[in-house]
């Protein structure tokens, strides 16, 4: 029987017209977009889901621009938190998006939801990391995953 992270994946696969996903050695599924919105789907305890997409290398602390480019980012993160589920973070020298879920949440159409608002907050976050304005902001209307776009499914 396929397991519950197998079946998300799935989804995913279906919703963009792709074949079934493996996992790798450690079980993690990795999906490369168009625009480079590439990400991972994972479980670290077989209870709890993660999405997790990088977003580049972190601006380097301890230099002008690299601390300016800090509180811009930080300054978007703080107003993204009504409008946003998914978070930000500094890991290490990099900067990345993630947004986990209980393994056993929902039905399928909630799933397909959740993976959505993941990928438009994904494309979102791409922009503001690249020097978008911090009042920028993406509608669902604008998304390229709302009105179906790359996934029918969603």
């Amino acid at each position: 029987m396929p397991s519950q992270l197998q079946n998300i994946a799935d989804i995913v696969t279906a919703s963009a017209g792709w074949k079934k996903a493996v996992p790798d050695d450690g079980g993690a599924f990795h999906f490369a977009l168009e625009g480079g919105l590439d990400f991972q789907l994972f479980t670290p305890d077989s209870r709890t889901a993660v999405l997790l997409a990088d977003l580049g290398a972190s601006p380097a602390p301890g230099s002008t621009q690299g601390d300016e480019e800090l509180k811009r980012l930080a300054s978007v993160a703080a107003a993204s938190l009504k409008k946003r589920r998914s978070a930000f973070a500094i890991a290490g020298e990099r900067l990345e998006l993630s947004r986990t879920f209980p393994l056993q949440e929902g039905d399928e159409q909630a799933l397909r939801l959740l993976l959505r608002d993941f990928l438009n907050d994904l494309a979102w976050w791409k922009q503001q990391v690249k020097g978008g304005s911090a009042n920028s902001s993406s509608t669902a209307s604008s998304s390229p995953f709302s009105l179906g776009g790359w996934f029918s499914g969603f």
